[in-house]
């Protein structure tokens, strides 16, 4: 690791700038291109976004209910083409050196002042979480859809173009690159994400997904019975079964005689004899 701003591991952009601008590249072009790939990205998950936050906040829409700083993995390839690596839904914000203490403490502070969270009421932000407990504990009883207000709806209107007003207003050190004047180049991607397609592979995975979990019951239920059998079949083995225990039959125990080597033993006459004649055969 170097620590240099103008050679060293970590640079800044400005930084990067400058050295691109003395090799006589094109500075506008490059960002540009970066750009659209930022653009693209984020409205090829544009669906499932907008689906989770209307999941997560169905209520909410006196302002916006939250916000992500996304960390976008940019390449350049060695003429210039740049390419992206990956998306980082939550970058890191450690601050080990000066550089990176200074570009995020700046960043941190542009995106609470963007915010603008002086203007949430939160009282209102409330009764929102309560009207959610409310809906989900009140899930089974089946109401009538209630008409939106108009009134409600001027209102909405109003604050969000307040909100955007205020956020055009207090970029800091951020660069707006979507909504712009190309806007039109890009209204394509967004129908093609609601194509027949584009469904179509939504529903192939739902359908996978059902697949999946059928069989997955299915093959519980047959190791279930399975198990059952081998289980009714172990409460009576057959005697060749190596599950059965054989049983082995206990000899009664001899009781032995406890002898007292200082009594003497009586003499038995057939082993007498049978020793004499052993040592008649000896001599």
């Amino acid at each position: 690791y170097i620590v240099d701003e103008e050679a060293g591991s970590k640079r800044r952009i400005s930084t990067l700038n400058n050295w691109l601008e003395k090799k006589h590249y094109n500075v506008e072009q490059i960002w540009a291109s970066i750009d659209d790939i930022i653009i693209k990205t984020v409205i090829a998950g544009h669906p499932t976004l907008k689906h989770s936050y209307h999941a997560c906040f169905p209520c909410h829409d006196f302002t916006f209910a939250c916000f992500e700083i996304l960390g976008f993995d940019i390449i350049l390839d060695y003429k210039l083409k740049p390419h992206l690596l990956e998306v980082n839904h939550s970058p890191s914000y450690h601050t080990d050196a000066e550089l990176d203490r200074d570009v995020k403490e700046s960043l941190l502070k542009d995106t609470f002042t963007i915010l603008n969270l002086t203007r949430c009421d939160r009282k209102r932000v409330m009764e929102e979480d309560r009207q959610r407990v409310r809906e989900r504990l009140m899930q089974a009883i089946v109401t009538k859809p209630q008409m939106p207000d108009m009134n409600d709806t001027a209102s909405t209107l109003d604050a969000l173009t307040s909100q955007i007003k205020w956020e055009e207003s207090h970029l800091g050190n951020y660069r707006q690159i979507y909504p712009s004047d190309r806007d039109s180049k890009y209204q394509l991607f967004f129908t093609q994400t609601q194509s027949s397609l584009f469904q179509e592979t939504f529903a192939s995975r739902a359908r996978e997904e059902a697949g999946r979990l059928h069989r997955e019951e299915f093959e519980m239920k047959l190791r279930g019975e399975a198990n059952l059998r081998i289980g009714n079949r172990y409460k009576q083995p057959h005697p060749e079964s190596p599950l059965s225990k054989p049983r082995i039959k206990k000899l009664p125990s001899r009781k032995k005689d406890s002898s007292n080597s200082f009594e003497p033993v009586p003499i038995v006459e057939a082993e007498e004899k049978e020793r004499v004649a052993l040592m008649a055969q000896r001599d």
